[in-house]
């Protein structure tokens, strides 16, 4: 399969530009189309050669760049850019399709332009202009009869399409039927009078008149001065000769050109009555026969010729205007008569309805009157694809109905009963086939169930409805048959209903009561952890929270606290610390009118915030003590520069400018220990201009741009060398056109596309080594729509599609073993997600619903032992995440609430003593981290607050805490010790950074663990130590990434484990050894993969 490959790299590698301004496709396709409209063609290209390759409009741009090439007469540069959309995008729409085959007909392809044609008619039969360019391929190959089989279809479908008129009129002519051809395009041109088609149809009128049979066909006919003859038969050597032109006819014009005569022959000639019925003798004889009849042949004779700029035609026009307009308003009466009364384009009890000139519906009704619907009825889009279908009797709905998309995939259907109620079974269906909806209709209102189900034909809910109304009574399940909810009636109060709501394992996840007219939340909701511990608790009254809202860490600790009033307006919010601990109050006078008051760890006020009207007020600061050590009054007055100082290093770490109480102006950010973190500037409070992020060495991190507080513009990330680590640009705070992601050798990593919405849209590309392709993820508008992943050598290992929005994918190893089981619905993956290794072990297993991962999802080590769990609440990840080492035993417990880390991070060591403890609020570090050594012996605590570390201690002598050793300034060497003495840390901070050696120490002075950093990132060696001086672990970081040799140890020293890595993804060989040194196990990985296993080296 490495053609796949090969064929993808060449679609994709002209995507990989410099950063350039993201320009709008929708602008972009709608610009060329206008100048396609006013001939501008070489223009109109040039636009849409800019759309993206990756955006979803990419397909409609090139079509519209084939129509321009079609003009320009590059039929063979049409074609070959019109295959390609339709074969590599899958753009198969009904117009693509026709262009397609027009253009074949150019290429003289007929067989294979009449082969799409004859597909197109077959499954869209009402598809008009399907049956025009069916004609028109038949009438270019000579196949007279088919074309004018497809013309008349066309014409039945749309009486007044000029073109199908005058082709059948031209291969009219060419099958020696001149009478048929010159009735024909008459009616192209009488139809069409006022515009160019017209025009054109009185030019093809006079070139078949003129063109005719050779004169010595018609030598010895002579020209009668009256022409009397009733048969067609007789009438067509005449007019197909000279002669006509050549004589004097008494007609009731002064129009006297060639053709007028040809006309005058036929209209006053053909009988009345013929005793056959086809779109001839019922339609173009008869129509054109009653321009004589009413004696209006004069009047039309010029009314053809309008748009002409012949003296005599128009002198007329101009003195005969009265008398135009009372035939014009004729002609639309008989046109409209012969259309809809004679009974030929179907039976007089038969309505077609059009909307802007295409067929619109279709409805059979008892009798001519047309008051009682009894019959078929149909309904389409504008394309002639059917939109609906069905079947009355006596003006009721019987048997079944359906309705179709736009490419004619069923949707829904409605099984009706045949009573005067409309009573039946309302079904509706995915564009996959499958159910999607289930109704009784009972009274014509839904009556009994109403069911759901999913793409994959399992059951999703049942509901109960009684006169329209849901009971409050009913079920939802998961993809997999287990119970999601149980929905019952509220017996206090029945215009009440209670949902119960559980993990996909079985536990309560969630009781809440709604209201049954329009599923407000009304009354107590509680949320709990997956150990039954409460997680939320509120009550809603009309709509709106009254009372409290609590929400409580997995600790059992309040995490978060509201107070409202009784208009459900918040009056008080309480936020808490990982202990417990108040960090924030914020006390409203109104909404927009308040007190902000922030605490430390200690419990000591650390800020006083008054905020009215949106503006700000005033701030007092106080340190750890409770003292007063900043006080800014009057800032919503006049100009003022607002400072704010580290309540703990005193350092400035806020500086912008205030123009009444309202941002102005620059604003910059320090850090704690006074390094510039942030530059950015406001106008009018809104951010506006350059925007700045910045390394503690003042190399520049991140550089983007606001445009009137929303992002816009160009966005540049670097790594801490100044290496490119992101690219991409922002339209209207969201990213659109390509972004590309580096590794830090320089490498691209991946590149992904955004339309102007800021979705995904197109391929996103991963990259290893910057020109192999690892996996390639393909969305649509941000829909997941196609996957291909490549092994080492460039070989497609695995492809799909989400089709129609769904996959049900059950995909195995080349040897038949599992590999992958997972379910797309709308998009969206869902259902229970299992992966499994080469040798059947399963690696990660989990359930997704529509909202994202719930419950639990579980990693395993490739022998199977336990690697990671998480707890998800509805795509939020709540409660512990655990890790295990592979020996089984504890590696880590982290405490989430809603994706934050929030609680006590523990890490532990593989003997079960304690590593590290870290307290964390709302994501941010918040309090202490405290680390030991594998002997369980503290080493020293570091002291953070919202995220930065503002002091470090240790235990001294007597075996208490030293007095916290501030972190305030621009460069620390920190240096802890044990009780004893002997130094247990010492680390290098630049800018609150870890820069360079990080170091810990057991008592006896050998080093425990030693990592370097560079401006905060893991960078450099990472090794850790056995109190006797042996390796535990070797390994080795590039800004973050795990990337090279990766040595695990014995406790005897002896090596355990020896990986690869490439940029965090485990790639190559992994050697497994017993305590003797002995390889036990040999495994292959590519991109964190196993490819190959032997366990007996």
């Amino acid at each position: 399969m490495k053609g796949i490959y090969f064929v993808l790299v060449m679609l994709i590698s002209a995507q990989i530009f410099s950063q350039t301004k993201f320009k709008d496709p929708d602008d972009l396709v709608t610009r060329g189309v206008k100048y396609y409209e006013n001939g501008n063609y070489s223009k109109a290209i040039s636009l849409f050669d800019e759309v993206n390759k990756n955006d979803s409009l990419y397909p409609v741009a090139m079509y519209e760049k084939s129509m321009c090439l079609h003009a320009q007469e590059k039929i063979d540069e049409a074609v070959v850019l019109l295959e390609d959309i339709i074969n590599t995008y899958h753009y198969k729409t009904l117009r693509s399709m026709v262009m397609l085959a027009s253009l074949y007909d150019e290429q003289e392809r007929y067989d294979e332009a009449q082969e799409i044609y004859e597909g197109l008619v077959a499954e869209h039969p009402y598809s008009q202009n399907a049956w025009y360019n069916l004609g028109v391929s038949y009438f270019l190959s000579e196949d007279y009869e088919l074309a004018e089989q497809a013309f008349i279809k066309s014409i039945l479908l749309k009486p007044w399409h000029p073109r199908s008129s005058i082709f059948l009129g031209l291969l009219n002519s060419l099958m020696n039927r001149p009478v048929h051809a010159i009735a024909c395009i008459n009616v192209a041109a009488w139809l069409n009078a006022d515009n160019e088609l017209g025009m054109a149809a009185v030019r093809e009128l006079e070139s078949v008149c003129e063109g005719a049979y050779d004169d010595e066909i018609v030598k010895d006919i002579e020209c009668p001065d009256s022409i009397t003859s009733d048969k067609i038969q007789e009438l067509e050597p005449i007019i197909s000769s000279h002669v006509i032109t050549n004589k004097k006819l008494k007609m009731p014009t002064k129009n006297d050109y060639s053709f007028t005569k040809y006309n005058y022959v036929v209209f006053s000639e053909l009988d009345d009555e013929f005793p056959n019925s086809n779109i001839y003798t019922s339609f173009y004889f008869p129509l054109v026969k009653s321009i004589y009849n009413e004696e209006y042949f004069d009047e039309y004779s010029y009314y053809i010729l309008q748009n002409f700029n012949l003296s005599d035609v128009q002198k007329y026009v101009k003195k005969k205007k009265t008398k135009l307009i009372i035939f014009q308003k004729w002609s639309i009466r008989q046109f409209a008569h012969y259309i809809y009364e004679t009974g030929f384009f179907h039976p007089k009890n038969v309505h077609y309805e059009y909307k802007d000139g295409e067929i619109y519906s279709i409805y059979t009704y008892s009798d001519s009157t047309k008051e009682i619907l009894d019959g078929e009825y149909m309904t389409f889009h504008n394309t002639g694809v059917i939109s609906s279908r069905g079947k009355y009797e006596n003006d009721i709905p019987v048997e079944k109905a359906y309705v179709y998309d736009d490419e004619g995939k069923m949707i829904m259907e409605v099984e009706y009963e045949g009573n005067e109620d409309e009573d039946g079974l309302f079904k509706a269906y995915f564009e996959n086939g499958e159910l999607s909806h289930e109704i009784e209709i009972k009274d014509n209102v839904k009556n009994g169930y109403y069911k759901e189900y999913y793409p994959n034909g399992n059951l999703e809910s049942n509901y109960y409805y009684k006169n329209d109304r849901f009971t409050g009574n009913g079920y939802e399940l998961t993809i997999f048959g287990d119970t999601a909810s149980i929905l019952s009636e509220c017996k206090e109060d029945t215009s009440l209903y209670q949902i119960r709501q559980y993990y996909s394992s079985g536990q309560l996840l969630k009781t809440q009561i709604r209201t049954k007219s329009d599923a407000e939340q009304e009354g107590v909701m509680t949320s709990y952890f997956m150990d039954g511990s409460i997680h939320s608790r509120s009550k809603v009254v009309d709509g709106e929270y009254v009372d409290t809202l609590v929400i409580y860490n997995v600790s059992g600790d309040t995490a978060d606290f509201y107070v409202f009033d009784e208009d459900g307006e918040t009056i008080i919010e309480k936020h808490y610390g990982s202990s417990g601990n108040l960090s924030t109050i914020v006390e409203y006078e109104k909404e927009d009118t308040y007190h902000n008051y922030e605490f430390h760890y200690n419990g000591a006020m650390l800020s006083d915030l008054y905020v009215k009207g949106d503006k700000y007020v005033s701030l007092i600061i106080y340190d750890t003590t409770g003292t007063e050590i900043q006080r800014l009054e009057d800032l919503n007055k006049g100009n003022n520069v607002f400072q704010t100082i580290d309540v703990v290093t005193g350092q400035v770490i806020i500086d912008y400018e205030l123009k009444g109480g309202k941002h102005e102006g620059y604003y910059k950010v320090f850090t704690p220990s006074g390094s510039l973190l942030r530059t950015m500037m406001y106008e009018d409070d809104e951010l506006h201009g350059e925007f700045f992020e910045y390394y503690p060495d003042g190399s520049i991190r991140i550089e983007k741009k606001f445009k009137n507080g929303e992002l816009s513009g160009p966005y540049t990330e670097y790594y801490p060398d100044s290496t490119l680590e992101q690219t991409g640009y922002y339209l209207d705070d969201h990213r659109v056109g390509e972004w590309i992601s580096y590794y830090p050798d320089g490498t691209k990593e991946e590149s992904r596309y955004y339309n102007s919405r800021g979705e995904r849209n197109g391929w996103i590309i991963h990259y290893v080594q910057d020109t192999i392709i690892d996996f390639m993820e393909h969305y649509e508008s941000d829909k997941m729509v196609g996957y291909l992943s490549f092994d080492a050598n460039g070989d497609t290992i695995l492809y799909y599609e989400v089709v129609d929005g769904y996959l049900d994918a059950d995909i195995k190893y080349d040897d038949g073993k599992n590999w992958k089981k997972f379910m797309y619905v709308d998009n969206v993956l869902v259902d229970s997600l299992v992966l499994w290794n080469i040798n059947g072990t399963v690696v990660k297993e989990g359930y997704v619903s529509e909202d994202g991962y719930h419950g639990s999802l579980k990693y395993y080590y490739d022998d199977g032992t336990l690697d990671e769990e998480k707890e998800f609440l509805q795509g939020y990840q709540n409660g512990l995440r655990k890790r295990y080492f592979e020996n089984g035993s504890l590696h880590s417990e982290t405490p989430f609430l809603n994706d934050d880390y929030n609680g006590v991070m523990k890490k532990y060591f593989k003997n079960g003593k304690i590593s590290s403890l870290t307290h964390f609020v709302d994501d941010n570090l918040n309090g202490n981290r405290d680390y030991y050594n594998p002997l369980g012996e503290f080493m020293v605590r570091l002291i953070y607050h919202n995220g930065y570390l503002k002091a470090y201690t240790y235990k001294g002598s007597n075996g208490k805490f030293v007095e916290p050793i501030l972190v305030d300034k621009d460069t620390v060497n920190m240096v802890a010790y044990y009780p004893g003495g002997q130094k247990s840390f010492e680390a290098t901070l630049i800018g609150n950074e870890w820069n360079g050696r990080r170091v810990y120490y057991y008592k006896n002075g050998s080093v425990f663990w030693e990592e370097y950093n560079h401006m905060g990132r893991s960078h450099g060696r990472d090794v850790s130590y056995w109190p006797d001086g042996s390796k535990m672990y070797d390994f080795n970081y590039e800004y973050g990434y795990l990337h090279g040799k990766a040595l695990t140890f014995h406790k005897n020293g002896k090596l355990e484990r020896e990986e690869e890595y490439y940029y965090g993804n485990k790639t190559g060989k992994e050697n497994v050894y017993d305590k003797n040194g002995k390889l036990i196990e040999v495994r292959d990985y590519y991109l964190d993969v196993m490819t190959n296993q032997n366990t007996n080296p």
